[in-house]
């Protein structure tokens, strides 16, 4: 074992997948944000962003389409879930102040909870919603 090595070597980020701008490119935008920050007209954060956006834009840098040339907007999905539980939720009633006991009050049991899934694609084709029970034996009178 070598003692003067570290145990575990320093991991460094790779940046290089996910770049949008050239390192020229970079090199100028950076020039550019010190230049403006010595004429005492310093660009806040968000502004910097905005200006390295536009930048991109007015460039027409997809760093997407470069890494993936044969993705189309019918290949694009998008997923929401929620949850919807079995017993019907209690709407507030006015009632005679002291009585104990509503008839038209649901009843307080447990149900059980329910995840639909909606799925839709960039095209705008959709995916008919599915469930997903919580159990793992499924019973049909769940449906």
């Amino acid at each position: 074992m070598n003692w003067d090595e570290p145990a575990f070597p320093r991991m460094k980020p790779n940046y290089e997948c996910r770049k949008i701008f050239s390192n020229e490119e970079e090199a100028k935008l950076c020039d550019y944000l010190i230049k403006c920050g010595k004429l005492h007209h310093g660009l806040p954060p968000i502004a910097a962003r905005k200006l390295a956006y536009d930048l991109a834009m007015a460039n027409n840098k997809s760093a997407i389409y470069a890494k993936y040339p044969t993705l189309n907007a019918s290949r694009i999905y998008n997923t929401d879930e929620t949850a919807l539980t079995t017993v019907q939720g209690s709407s507030k009633i006015i009632a005679q102040k002291g009585q104990r006991q509503i008839g038209q009050v649901t009843s307080s049991e447990r149900g059980t909870l329910v995840t639909m899934c909606g799925t839709i694609n960039a095209m705008g084709n959709c995916i008919s919603p599915y469930l997903v029970f919580p159990r793992v034996h499924f019973k049909d009178n769940m449906i």
